[in-house]
């Protein structure tokens, strides 16, 4: 259930920095990367945060914690990354 809601956080930012890009873009045109990567490590830091709290208070280990910090640091970051990109 937690990973579900990371998931769900992390696709809601991801589409208010998408909207914000869409936003300031025709005036800006670095904002797309600046957006994008702001968001991307904005996100691994939260992800970190959640894997960190995984393994010292709830007693997972590193490699049950490790990959599910990739996919909640990977799906909601990989799309918008694309996205921007074409």
């Amino acid at each position: 259930m937690r990973t579900s809601l990371f998931l769900l956080s992390g696709f809601l930012l991801a589409s208010g920095c998408y909207l914000l890009i869409r936003l300031f873009s025709p005036d800006y045109s670095p904002a797309q990367a600046i957006i994008a990567r702001g968001f991307a490590v904005l996100w691994c830091l939260i992800a970190a945060l959640n894997m960190l709290i995984g393994v010292i208070k709830v007693g997972y280990g590193w490699g049950e914690e490790l990959t599910i910090f990739v996919v909640i640091f990977a799906l909601p970051v990989v799309p918008l990354l694309w996205i921007v990109e074409h």
